[in-house]
């Protein structure tokens, strides 16, 4: 998995480039990460800490999961944008969400899993990265 988490905070990298704009006049830095794992007999959900964030920073969050392309997965919260969503088959899958932070930010996210709009039980890692001075307004 940490193989993985380091393939998508590349990734989380070049996002970033892709999102700030040419002039950007901050630097863009990460701020804080959090990780987890819904362990080994997998869940229908992960939940993973949220990261220290203040206001328009912008969020990054990456869910890996085991059973791809058989496997919706859906935030719980408000304000999350899907970037990228891979599956090789149906064995794994990823996603890349993006959110601007607000006031009062809850204190974890999370993500469900459904097959066929039930609860899918999947053994799923992922993380959230806050970084700060991104133009998330694209100005």
């Amino acid at each position: 998995m940490k193989t993985t988490l380091r393939c998508w905070t590349t990734l989380a990298a070049l996002l970033i480039a892709v999102l700030a704009p040419a002039t950007a006049t901050a630097q863009i830095t990460a701020r804080d990460a959090e990780t987890a794992a819904n362990g080994q007999g997998g869940a229908s959900s992960l939940s993973v800490g949220a990261p220290s964030a203040v206001a328009g920073d912008l969020l990054l969050a990456q869910v890996t999961f085991e059973k791809g392309s058989e496997t919706t997965v859906l935030p719980q919260g408000l304000g999350w944008t899907l970037v990228h969503r891979q599956n090789n088959s149906a064995d794994i899958g990823q996603a890349v969400f993006s959110k601007q932070a607000t006031v009062g930010e809850p204190l974890s996210y999370g993500w469900d899993f459904r097959k066929s709009g039930s609860p899918f039980t999947v053994r799923a890692s992922g993380g959230v990265t806050a970084y700060a001075g991104v133009d998330v307004a694209g100005g």
